[in-house]
């Protein structure tokens, strides 16, 4: 029987949950002379890094580099995202927080609750999205222990699942499952957004509630995307044009690769327009059907992924990432 899309985004919350579980259990102690790795009293930890992050700790102006898992995050600590990169926190007790691209979030503790800032950070919004200001994904299960403030939007967690998209300009809120308590700053207004709903504020604008037809659209950065390769921590991605400008008709490597590098940070969209050139150029390259497979399984859409994977075996037998996508596909079904 096929999965909902709600059905379908909470299994792939639990499997990120359990992955960062997994990453925790299997990462060396932190050292004492990691200028980054500890603090105390620690509210959270990071316990997966993509790409490049830093935190910059309470009362410092120096920001420093993320090199390895499980570094503590108290009060007042902020952590930063680069381009092309994204974290996940765990959060006590028990929340989990997804961090986008491009994203600068602080964390505070009260009695009563933990709140996550987010902040508008013109260093890294310049350095890639000039409409993006951050976003950040939540699973909790506490009601009343979460709170998110944004420049244009606070939300008071009910105990569910949702994600905040701080655009430099206004501020949407999705709910995935459950209840939120937002608040528009603008006019005060309160309200209630259930889960199915999402919510856009700005700073002078009203609040207008929509219906989610896919709630897993909003999410697509957070969706876990199985790798057909490793990739590298720390790197340089080609722009497509210039992808376009090594590459030669017939050749597409440099856009797979870079679609795969991009997958793995959890841009699909961007992804699929490389894996799309790339299969305009050579309907037959087995690395992009492959690469297809990998977004629809990621989807949920398991016809699509078979479909792709068997394409990508047909054309390119001697790969093995071809026949990896297959075995992807086949388990989804």
């Amino acid at each position: 029987m096929r999965m909902s899309g709600r059905i379908a985004l909470r299994r792939c919350a639990s499997l990120h949950l359990l992955l960062a579980l997994l990453s925790c259990a299997f990462t060396e102690p932190v050292l004492a002379q990691d200028a980054a790795a500890a603090c105390a009293p620690t509210i959270g930890r990071l316990v997966s890094v993509q790409g490049n992050v830093d935190v910059q700790r309470a009362g410092s102006q120096d920001w420093i580099r993320i090199k390895r898992l499980d570094t503590s995050v108290c009060t007042g600590d902020r952590v930063r995202t680069a381009p092309l990169s994204r974290a996940a926190l765990f959060v006590q007790p028990e929340t989990i927080v997804r961090v986008d691209q491009n994203t600068t979030v602080a964390l505070s503790q009260t009695t009563a609750e933990v709140v996550v800032e987010f902040f508008q950070d013109d260093v890294i919004r310049a350095a890639r999205d000039s409409q993006s200001c951050g976003a950040g994904y939540f699973i909790t299960r506490f009601p009343k222990k979460l709170r998110v403030t944004t420049p244009h939007m606070n939300a008071a967690v009910e105990g569910t699942e949702f994600e905040v998209d701080v655009r430099c300009a206004s501020t949407e809120l999705a709910v995935i499952e459950g209840a939120v308590r937002s608040q528009n700053l603008a006019t005060s207004e309160e309200f209630l957004v259930n889960g199915g709903q999402m919510v856009a504020a700005g700073p002078s604008s009203g609040v207008a509630v929509t219906t989610l037809v896919k709630p897993t659209d909003a999410v697509q950065w957070v969706l876990y995307y199985p790798p057909l390769a490793e990739t590298k921590d720390e790197f340089e991605l080609p722009t497509a044009e210039q992808c376009r400008n090594l590459a030669s008709p017939a050749d597409g490597g440099c856009l797979t690769q870079r679609a795969e590098t991009l997958l793995g940070l959890g841009r699909s969209d961007e992804a699929l327009q490389d894996v799309d050139e790339a299969l305009k150029r050579d309907p037959r390259n087995g690395e992009a059907n492959a690469l297809r497979a990998v977004v629809q399984i990621a989807r949920n859409d398991n016809a699509a992924a078979l479909q792709a994977a068997n394409a990508a075996t047909s054309s390119a037998p001697d790969s093995y990432r071809s026949w990896l996508a297959l075995s992807y596909a086949q388990q989804a079904g």
